[in-house]
């Protein structure tokens, strides 16, 4: 039966793994009592199975297939981050040809046209927060800029993938939206020009789930529609088909170069519609959701620090 991975948060706070099916969400430690049996694994966090994915996964079908009483409405469960601390977060930029178009446009150079992918990394600690939870602006930044993307959960180690073999480390899709503070991404008195950190890394900036959608659910993950709103305006409208560079190429690139590790995750980019491009920015009392096809709806309100 098709199910969803997630974290939830109980009456105490605390956060515990569990899954989805249909409006039900069972906990995934007392449902699936047999992941206690994989050496390292802590069931009541979804982080710890995902790290042992390859033996995890047959047992949470199985007990998805067969989930039993104890599910609570999903109406009544406050959901969390699906990875509360993911391993590494790997951040494709430049990724649609609309984006990269209309970002150049504001600079008024015609873009290069890359040769391979690009990345960056996004801190996790402080980073990442669930749906629902607030997106805070910080003090430093007055243009907080939106991007919704669909990113990978790494499901197993990976290096030096290949065409052939590139989505079997993929465990599966969720929803990233990569928060910028745009009037911070360059420096003046430095060599290195970027100030990735006070752009990408502030606290709150990146708004990840609902949950995870194991890969053998989406059919085609190619071709799925990618939207963004703030409050009630539409702003990025799309299709993973606008890709450059696709799942593949991206993985290929990656192990290359890192070992990517269970529980990493790997966000694609984002196609045009982002706020910069029409010099518009998050303000206080909005709210900004991404619905991706087939893996599901991110919403979260905004307040400045």
């Amino acid at each position: 039966m098709g199910y969803f991975l997630l974290s939830y948060r109980t009456e105490n706070n605390e956060v515990r793994a569990g899954f989805m099916i249909g409006d039900q969400v069972f906990d995934l430690e007392r449902s699936a009592p047999r992941l206690g049996g994989i050496k390292g694994v802590d069931a009541s966090s979804l982080i710890s199975v995902m790290r042992q994915w390859q033996d995890a996964e047959p047992i949470i079908e199985s007990a998805a297939d067969a989930p039993g009483a104890g599910g609570m409405d999903s109406d009544n469960v406050k959901l969390a981050a699906p990875l509360q601390y993911p391993g590494v977060m790997y951040m494709a930029g430049s990724n649609y040809s609309d984006h990269v178009a209309e970002m150049a446009a504001r600079g008024g150079t015609p873009p290069p046209v890359a040769k391979d992918p690009f990345f960056f990394l996004k801190t996790v600690a402080g980073t990442v927060i669930g749906p629902e939870e607030e997106i805070h602006l910080p003090s430093y930044s007055e243009k907080v800029d939106w991007a919704a993307e669909i990113a990978l959960v790494i499901g197993k180690s990976a290096k030096n993938l290949n065409p052939d073999n590139a989505m079997d480390c993929v465990a599966g899709y969720t929803i990233v939206n990569d928060l910028s503070a745009r009037d911070q991404s360059r420096r003046d008195d430095i060599t290195f020009v970027y100030d990735w950190i006070g752009q990408k890394c502030f606290d709150t900036a990146a708004p990840t789930g609902p949950w995870i959608v194991p890969a053998g659910q989406i059919k085609d993950a190619n071709n799925l529609s990618i939207k963004l709103w703030v409050n009630d305006t539409l702003h990025q409208d799309s299709n993973t088909a606008n890709l450059i560079f696709g799942y593949v190429d991206l993985l290929c690139y990656l192990t290359k170069r890192v070992t990517l590790q269970p529980g990493d995750v790997v966000a694609t980019g984002t196609p045009s519609g982002v706020g910069h491009g029409k010099g518009e920015y998050l303000a206080d009392g909005d709210r900004v959701t991404i619905e991706i096809e087939n893996v599901g709806r991110l919403s979260n309100p905004v307040v400045q620090d």
